[in-house]
């Protein structure tokens, strides 16, 4: 991506595990470079291109990944006389870290950090906003999450995501929130995934539970357009 791409966006987001947000020894500008980089296998991007995305100068991008690599955050795994190359140290394969007493027992954090288009660099202010997410979720979401796994493996068998066992869990948390916090009843959401897997457009579209999620409204309304003439339909 271009360095005028990076300015043109209105708004910048960064995921950061509790872990990392937690961590006292850790400054700021740290904490974001090293979420920057965990979306990362190998992370070639350059000091400048990185201050872009965080509104930060590539001297100060530079002294943060100092700061990572003496924590044994990350480490250089190649160097090619033009730029180095960055793998991120995942905190499992680190020593047990400082964390403060905010950290709940009970639910695991995720920080997003967004950075407003109209902030300069020198006062840029960065929110914090936390989203509070059980460890557990109900049974009825983790079967809803496996049904929609088989339904999109029936589609699309070669489907990357869907492969994967760790999906369920992932998808479960939307799907307990659907069912929690909007107020769908299990039986609603399957009869939600079922059409879905069946419809030629939504089968292309509903991967996820969050997608599931942010677009059941649509799909109910389209499923009750579409079978409109056959009776009334429950979604």
């Amino acid at each position: 991506m271009q360095a005028e791409e990076y300015q043109n966006k209105p708004q910048l987001y960064v995921v950061m595990e509790q872990e990392i947000l937690c961590r006292k020894d850790l400054s700021i500008t740290a904490k974001l470079v090293y979420a920057r980089m965990s979306g990362f296998k190998e992370f070639w991007e350059s000091p400048e291109k990185t201050g872009l995305f965080l509104g930060k100068s590539a001297k100060t991008i530079i002294g943060a990944r100092q700061e990572l690599e003496k924590k044994g955050l990350i480490k250089c795994i190649r160097n090619t006389g033009r730029g180095k190359a960055y793998s991120v140290v995942r905190l499992t394969e680190t020593k047990q870290a400082d964390y403060s007493k905010s950290g709940s027992q009970t639910t695991q954090n995720l920080a997003v950090y967004i950075k407003e288009e109209n902030k300069t660099e020198n006062k840029d202010i960065l929110d914090i906003y936390k989203e509070e997410v059980p460890k557990h979720v109900s049974v009825e979401a983790e079967g809803l999450a496996n049904e929609l796994r088989h339904g999109i493996l029936a589609n699309y068998p070669n489907n990357a995501t869907a492969k994967k066992d760790s999906c369920i869990s992932r998808w479960a948390v939307d799907i307990d929130k659907m069912i929690r916090l909007d107020g769908r009843k299990p039986e609603q959401i399957r009869k939600a995934i079922i059409w879905a897997m069946n419809d030629d457009f939504w089968q292309c579209n509903i991967w996820s539970g969050k997608a599931l999620r942010k677009h059941y409204d649509r799909l109910e309304a389209n499923a009750k357009a579409k079978f409109m003439k056959h009776g009334s339909v429950t979604i």
